[in-house]
């Protein structure tokens, strides 16, 4: 497998494969809202809506306020968001967070709130203590739970 390019800045890669300009999207695991404010600021998308378990996670996000974002509580597994309210869902350094059991429920969720077609695009932590972003999944719903399985068992990083 090819080396993987490696970035200081999440947020460079997620917008070279993804084009969130004017889209709705769900940053899953938010933590303190700062990669959801960015990407409304930088990415150009219409709406940002994070969410994540912790409250005071949530607590930290809505003290800065941003246009075009809001913040929300609520677990991978039950979103609380209406069915085909999304065109791009991201778990960045979040999905590790969901038990495996639970894994399936979480990304059948993902697909249920995205619009046909839509992307999830998830970067796992690649070792501990690091911000440094080098991979990430891209799937299209509705299918993400089966695929999902596919490409994790084929997941190699490319970071050492």
């Amino acid at each position: 497998m090819k080396d993987l390019p490696v970035y200081a800045d999440e947020l460079i890669p997620l917008m070279q494969a993804l084009d969130l300009g004017g889209a709705r999207v769900l940053d899953l695991g938010c933590g303190n809202g700062g990669l959801s404010r960015r990407i409304a600021r930088e990415a150009a998308a219409a709406h940002v809506t994070g969410i994540d378990a912790e409250a005071a996670q949530i607590a930290r996000a809505v003290e800065k306020d941003a246009p075009a974002v809001f913040f929300l509580q609520g677990r991978g597994e039950a979103l609380p968001l209406k069915t085909a309210s999304m065109d791009a869902a991201i778990m960045m350094k979040s999905l590790h967070h969901v038990p495996i059991p639970s894994m399936d429920t979480a990304l059948a969720e993902l697909a249920r709130l995205l619009r046909p077609g839509g992307p999830i695009s998830a970067n796992p932590p690649m070792r501990a203590r690091s911000t440094t972003f080098c991979g990430y999944f891209t799937m299209k719903a509705p299918n993400a739970p089966r695929r999902w399985r596919r490409l994790s068992a084929a997941w190699t990083p490319g970071c050492s």
